[in-house]
């Protein structure tokens, strides 16, 4: 029997994440959609987060419709200072080896599509907050992306140009981690 899948758009709708040439939040948003469609497609169980949801919610959803079996992405986009690039993935603290190795997975085919420079998988301590619901509340396998830097103008036409692509190589990694 496959894993279910939760998709969550991190931010959800305009004005709620990260800003620069494009907004997180919707850009959350258009990602989490084109991945869930190409997965159902190919008849996989797929929830997602609504576009109004709360975190508090979300983490609350996610434990209701996933077991310890099943598996959530977590779509971010970064921002800084304009200058800083690349993609990267971060897993629990305390991770298994299907996150670890999905986060790796992700990265690559993530990194390939856009050619966009890794940042790496890294563990939830070395972000700012230090501990995420998103990683520390659920009980699946989770991870976060972080797609690229939407103030970058390089990244972001990269995303903007690869937006399709990158959906349908996310949704394979994804895919072979149902199995």
């Amino acid at each position: 029997m496959r894993s279910k899948v939760f998709l969550t758009a991190g931010h959800r709708g305009r004005g709620t994440g990260a800003n620069g040439v494009f907004d997180e939040g919707q850009e959350t948003i258009n990602l989490r959609n084109l991945i869930a469609e190409i997965l159902r497609n190919r008849d996989i169980e797929v929830y997602s987060d609504r576009d109004d949801d709360s975190l508090s919610v979300v983490v609350e959803n996610v434990n209701v419709e996933c077991g310890i079996d099943d598996i959530c992405v977590d779509i971010h986009f970064n921002a800084f200072n304009k200058e800083v690039e690349g993609s990267e993935v971060i897993i629990p603290n305390e991770f298994t080896y299907k996150e670890k190795d999905l986060a790796q997975d992700l990265l690559l085919a993530i990194c390939n599509t856009l050619k966009t420079k890794s940042r790496g998988v890294k563990k939830e301590s070395s972000s700012q907050h230090k501990r995420l619901a998103m990683l520390s509340n659920v009980d699946c396998h989770s991870v976060i992306v972080e797609v690229c830097f939407c103030d970058n103008v390089n990244d972001a036409n990269k995303y903007r140009e690869k937006f399709n692509d990158l959906a349908y190589a996310m949704a394979n990694v994804i895919y072979n981690y149902t199995l």
